[in-house]
């Protein structure tokens, strides 16, 4: 009863001198129209979530904390209501990832589950002849390369502190 929609219908049914069964009739069709409401915003929101991959979750929760950390309450707001698809969370990571000074994750616990650790594993990482191989494998390289941006940022210079 404190629906404003409610009060309006009544108003109408009123009105209109409509029976307490027409009213009926029109309260249920307003109920079954709210319950598929919610239940296709809730496969939308499914849906989305499948198009982000298995740690949707947790790429929505890495952007929140980004936004809870370099931006003022009002800009958050609006920065968090811009994350209403898979595209759209993907355009604000890439935006996110651009600033280049704020990291998306923290480096701890890079995208993709990769951390510092796993970095420095494939940095001294040595092949069947025992050389390392960043210096004897291109795609290895490549892929270490990649991993290493991912958890510490592509800036010049950075420097993380506290790091292990």
């Amino acid at each position: 009863e404190d629906d404003p929609l409610f009060q309006s219908a009544v108003e109408f049914a009123t009105k209109a001198q409509m029976n307490q069964e027409g009213f009926d009739e029109m309260m249920n069709l307003y109920v079954s129209s709210q319950i598929a409401q919610n239940e296709a915003l809730e496969a939308y929101k499914q849906n989305e979530l499948k198009a982000l991959g298995d740690k949707a979750q947790e790429r929505i929760n890495n952007l929140v904390a980004w936004g809870k950390s370099n931006l003022p309450e009002d800009l958050f707001n609006g920065f968090t209501e811009m994350a209403v698809s898979a595209s759209a969370v993907k355009a604000l990571e890439k935006l996110v990832g651009m600033t280049r000074n704020s990291a998306i994750t923290p480096p701890s616990h890079a995208a993709g589950g990769l951390t510092a650790e796993d970095v420095r594993k494939m940095q001294f990482e040595k092949d069947e002849y025992g050389n390392r191989r960043i210096n004897t494998d291109p795609a290895f390289r490549k892929r270490y390369e990649e991993a290493a941006k991912l958890v510490y940022g592509s800036e010049e210079h950075r420097i993380i502190v506290g790091g292990k």
